[in-house]
C-alpha cells in the first residue's frame, strides 16, 4: 500500500492546480481502494476548494461584464461544491480525530463559506465555525503556525483584538520571519490606535518581503494617521509599482493619494489620483466623485 500512496501523490504533484478533474479522478480512486484512509479524503476537499476558487473567479468575470444572472448561478454552484468540500473534511476528521490539517482545511472552508454568505446573520455564524475548527488544530498543535495565523485573523474580524494579539506575539516568536504575522499584528495595533507599534510591525514585515504591496499601503495608512505624510506618500508610490495588475488594490491606493494630496492642497493631483480610483472600479467611486465636486466647487474656486 505504501507504493501505491507514493505514486498517486506523484501523479498529483504533477498535475497541475487548476486540472481539477484530473486530481478529483486519482483521488476518487484512491478513496475507492483506500476508504478508511482519512488523507484521500482531505484531499477531496483540497480539489473541492481548488474547484470552487475557480468558479468564484469566474463569477467575477461574469459580474465585470455585467452577466448578474450569470455571476449568481456561478456563486451558488460554487457554495455547492464548497459544502460537498467540507463534507469531505469532516469524513476525514470522522475516521482520524486527531488530523489537524483536517481541521485546517475545515476551518477555511468555514471562513470562505463566510466570504460568500448573503447576510451578516450567516456570514458571523460561519465565521464562528471557523474559529471553532482553528482552535480544534491548535490543541493538536500548539505550535502550529497556520492555526495561530488563522484563528488570529478570524478574530480580528470579530474585532477580538486583544486576544488576537496575544496568538499573534506567539507567530512571530515562533516564526519571526513570516510577514503575515507581522502584518497581522500591526493591523490589530492599527485597529487599536497604537499607530508606532503598528509602523514598526508593518516595517518588520516589510524587511522580510519588501515586495508586499498590500502590507506597504498598510504602512502608508499608519503613517498618515501619525500625520507624516510625505512618508505615507512614498509608500502609497512604491505599493503602487509593487501592485501590478491588482486593480483592486490599485484603485484603494489612488484613493488614498487623493486623499493626502488634497489635505495637502495639490487639488489637481488629488483630482486626477480620485478620477483614477473611479477607473479602475473602486469601490469608494462615489465618494471619489463627491471629492472631486468639492474640490471644483470650493478649492479651485478659490
Amino acid at each position: 500500500m505504501a507504493a501505491y500512496r507514493a505514486e498517486i501523490l506523484a501523479k498529483l504533484v504533477s498535475l497541475p492546480e487548476e486540472d481539477v478533474a484530473g486530481r478529483e479522478a486519482l483521488l476518487e480512486a484512491a478513496t475507492a481502494k483506500e476508504p478508511k484512509e482519512p488523507f484521500w479524503r482531505l484531499g477531496l476537499a483540497d480539489v473541492g476548494l481548488s474547484a470552487f476558487d475557480l468558479i468564484i473567479a469566474r463569477a467575477r468575470r461574469q459580474s465585470e461584464l455585467g452577466r448578474v444572472q450569470d455571476a449568481a448561478a456561478s456563486r451558488e454552484e460554487a457554495v455547492r461544491i464548497l459544502e460537498h468540500a467540507r463534507q469531505d473534511g469532516e469524513t476525514a476528521l470522522q475516521l482520524d480525530p486527531g488530523f489537524k490539517e483536517a481541521q485546517l482545511l475545515l476551518g477555511y472552508i468555514a471562513t470562505r463559506r463566510a466570504d460568500e454568505a448573503p447576510d451578516v446573520e450567516q456570514r458571523d455564524a460561519w465565521r464562528r465555525t471557523a474559529e471553532y475548527h482553528y482552535r480544534e488544530a491548535l490543541k493538536l498543535d500548539p505550535e502550529s503556525l497556520a492555526a495561530l495565523l488563522d484563528l488570529s485573523e478570524n478574530l480580528l474580524y470579530f474585532d477580538r483584538y486583544t486576544e488576537a494579539t496575544r496568538l499573534l506575539h506567539r507567530a512571530t516568536r515562533l516564526a519571526p520571519g513570516e510577514p503575515m504575522a507581522w502584518n497581522n499584528l500591526g493591523f490589530a495595533y492599527y485597529a487599536t490606535g497604537r499607530l508606532a507599534n503598528a509602523v514598526r510591525c508593518y516595517r518588520r514585515a516589510l524587511e522580510v518581503d519588501p515586495n508586499q504591496a498590500r502590507i506597504r499601503t498598510a504602512l502608508a495608512d499608519g503613517l498618515r494617521r501619525q500625520g507624516k505624510m510625505a512618508a505615507a506618500l512614498r509608500e502609497l508610490g512604491r505599493a503602487r509599482q509593487d501592485a501590478a495588475g491588482d486593480r483592486e488594490l490599485l484603485a484603494a491606493i489612488a484613493f488614498k493619494t487623493g486623499a493626502i494630496e488634497e489635505h495637502l492642497g495639490d487639488y489637481e493631483v488629488a483630482v486626477r489620483e480620485y478620477q483614477a480610483h473611479i477607473d479602475l472600479g473602486g469601490k469608494d467611486a462615489a465618494k471619489a466623485r463627491s471629492r472631486i465636486r468639492g474640490i471644483y466647487e470650493n478649492a479651485f474656486e478659490k
